[in-house]
Formats: structure tokens, sequence, C-alpha cells
């Protein structure tokens, strides 16, 4: 079960374990991106912004819960009851169809080939559905950089959901507990291996992959207790669902409004030109608006927001009025330099970004990550008060910060 080294692949270094093993998990995240407008209740039918409400589905109960559709509604009562119950429709038809094929841990009627199903079907030939199989090339493909994301790091996931909801999460915080730092390192290493589990992409004609899984991984597996699901989207599952129903919603010409999720990403559509996007950060273990930016058409944004626990003990935070368990008490130490960041593409991929705030989250020098022209992005240092965002300084001008706050240019690479 010991291991003296871990593949440089996975990026996770002794020194930075606790910081880097928590940040595959986004129950660890507190995550806080929206628009600020004022917006009226879902069940209204006045002209404005207003929530559409996703349809019931019955055998994914929960398939929307992380997922939020804002939609600025203008004419009559009646014609935006229609439009709104049109909206409700497509927008829950493409979720719950990509939730459903994108579950690695639930298999669905109607849904063979989803990544549960994959995970099951181990060293044989699977057909998926074209969506997913494009899926799955495009976080391949990611993957394969070696940057930091891996498409084979579900057990890892696995690990820290079971730390993270356990009733004595702080027990088993690997800053302080050596068997579980131990324990993450080797789940960690087994998860870089490629000899333990690879995807194939057999035929893409066809949509067929082989996930090949050798059997002392699944050994492993077994001894340490955790599930047999060795791959997963994790931190990019999100993203991926957003960027298909904000697609699906262009299609049909639904292009006022805006997309985010409780795990920090925004997507406005191309027809959204008002408001401002929310720049968060924490001051004395509260949430609290620091900033905004003036929104535009097609942008797409993340916030990844770590919140800082009391020395010594776990934190905890509520989503959606559910406890889970915040980041350990690594965060906020030397090694961990990073406590918020917010990053904004005023058009590109959802996907991309979010890929993209996470590697800014996990630098060990935050003041030598380099922004691609155009983009706007802003991160909080641990050993600050969270009253000072640091950002580009060519991307100054279109950040405003509340009464309180204050924005600095860091130091250009």
């Amino acid at each position: 079960m010991k291991r003296d080294s871990i593949p440089d692949s996975n990026d996770i270094s002794t020194k930075h374990l606790p910081l880097r093993i928590v940040l595959f998990v986004l129950a660890v995240i507190v995550a806080v991106s929206a628009i600020t407008y004022g917006v009226k209740r879902a069940g209204g039918n006045e002209a404005g912004y207003s929530v559409v409400s996703a349809r019931a589905n019955g055998d994914a109960p929960r398939y929307a819960s992380r997922f939020r559709l804002t939609y600025n509604f203008k004419g009559s009562s009646k014609s935006i009851r229609v439009l709104k119950n049109e909206i409700a429709d497509a927008y829950s038809a493409v979720l719950a169809r990509l939730y459903m094929l994108t579950d690695a841990e639930n298999d669905y009627v109607g849904y063979a080939g989803n990544l549960c199903d994959l995970n099951k079907r181990v060293n044989r030939e699977v057909i998926v559905p074209q969506e997913l199989f494009d899926i799955l090339c495009d976080a391949l493909s990611r993957t394969e950089k070696g940057t930091g994301y891996s498409i084979y790091d579900a057990p890892l996931y696995a690990e820290w959901e079971r730390i993270a909801y356990a009733a004595d999460a702080a027990d088993f915080d690997p800053l302080r507990n050596a068997d579980e730092a131990e324990r993450l390192q080797a789940i960690a290493a087994a998860c870089a291996d490629r000899d333990n589990c690879r995807l194939e992409i057999v035929d893409a004609a066809r949509c067929a992959v082989q996930l090949h899984v050798a059997q002392s991984y699944l050994d492993f597996l077994q001894e340490y207790e955790l599930p047999r699901t060795v791959l997963s989207l994790n931190r990019l599952r999100d993203a991926y669902l957003l960027r298909a129903v904000a697609d699906a919603l262009e299609e049909h010409g639904y292009a006022d409004g805006f997309l985010y999720t409780v795990g920090g990403l925004t997507a406005a559509l191309s027809g959204n030109v008002d408001g401002d996007y929310v720049i968060s950060s924490y001051v004395n273990h509260i949430a609290a608006v620091a900033a905004t930016v003036p929104i535009s058409p097609g942008a797409v944004g993340c916030a990844l927001n770590a919140f800082p626990s009391e020395e010594g003990e776990a934190g905890y935070y509520t989503v959606d009025g559910m406890l889970r368990c915040a980041a350990r008490p690594a965060v906020g130490a030397e090694d961990a330099p990073i406590r918020s960041v917010f990053l904004l593409r005023r058009s590109g991929d959802i996907v991309d970004v979010c890929e993209a705030a996470f590697r800014v989250f996990l630098l060990d020098d935050p003041e030598q990550l380099e922004i691609p022209e155009g983009d706007v992005c802003t991160f909080t240092r641990s050993d600050g008060d969270g009253r000072t965002l640091y950002a580009a300084a060519d991307g100054i001008a279109e950040i405003t910060a509340l009464s309180g706050f204050e924005i600095k240019a860091y130091r250009a690479p």
C-alpha cells in the first residue's frame, strides 16, 4: 500500500499533497458564479429576467440540481408562458440526456453505453452514443496533454467524496493524518499508471470504445474498498453539460439569457447584453461580492473559491441547503498561495475555461500566470485578507471593485 514516489504526470508532490489532491474534488470548492440582475420568481410570467425551472425527471431526480437558467422574457403574459414552456422543454431534454449519459455511477433504461455501462463492461468493446463519444474523445485528448486533468481519476474522487461526507472529516485530513496521506498517494499513483487503466478508441465511425483495466488494478480497488468506477469526467463534467445546453438553446433560437452552475461556471447566451459578472471573495470566512465585470454576449467564465477553514478544524458550507465539507486546513497555508480565481473569456469554450481556471488554482506562484489576450482573470492570495484582488494590468480597466475592495496589478511574467 506504500509508494515511494508519485508520477510527475499526475502533478502531485509530497510537499503539495494536501492542496493538490483536495482540488481534485469540487465538493471542497465553494464556487460563486452569477450575474447581477433583478431576477423574478420562477413561477411568474412577467416581462424581464426570470428563472426557467427544469422539468421533473423520475429516472434522474437531481439531474438539474447543479444548473440554473435565467432568461429575459418580453411580450404579453400569455406569450411569455408559452415561450417559458418551450425553453424549459428544450433545456430539460438536453440536460437530462447528457446527465444520464455522463453518469459514471448509475445506469438508466434506454441509455445503454453510458459511462456507468462503460465502467461495468471493462475489457470489452462498447458502442456509446455519439454525444458521449465526442465528449470522451475530447476528455481523453485533454488527459493526454498531461496538464493536470485526467479522465482516469474517478477512484481519487471517490476517496475524497468519502472523506468530505464523513461525520469526522477533519480526522481524515491528510495534512494531519499520515495514514490517509499515504493512502491518497497510493490511489493517485494507481490512477496515473496507464498500465492499470486505458481508454481505447476502437472505431470512430461506429463510436466504439474499449476500457482496458488490469485485474491487478481491480484487486487494488477492492483492497482499498473503492468502487470499480475507474473512468469519469470528474471536474469537467458540469462544463461539458453546460456547453451542450447552451449550444442546444442557441440552435432553438433561445439566446437572451444566461446559464450557471453551483460549481462556478457561467455562460452568457449570444443575445444576452445586460448585467455584470460577479467576482466574489472571502472576508472573515464570509462570502462577499468584491467586484464586477460588464457582461458580453457569448462570454464564458469560471469562479473557484476555496473556503478558508479555521486552523485545526474542518470548515463547512452549504450548497442548496446541503451541508458539504469545505477545503482542508491546508488551503490557506504557505503551500496554497491562491484562495480564489475568476477567469472570464469573452468568446470561447466553457470546458477550456474550466480547465484553465483549475490550472491557475494549482499554480505555485500565482504572479507567474499567463493570461491569453482578451481574457479577464483575478485571484486572491491565501496570505491576504480577501479584500485585495490581483489582475493582469491590461484587464484592470474592465473590473469595478466594490466598496472595501481594491484591484492590484500582478507582476507580468
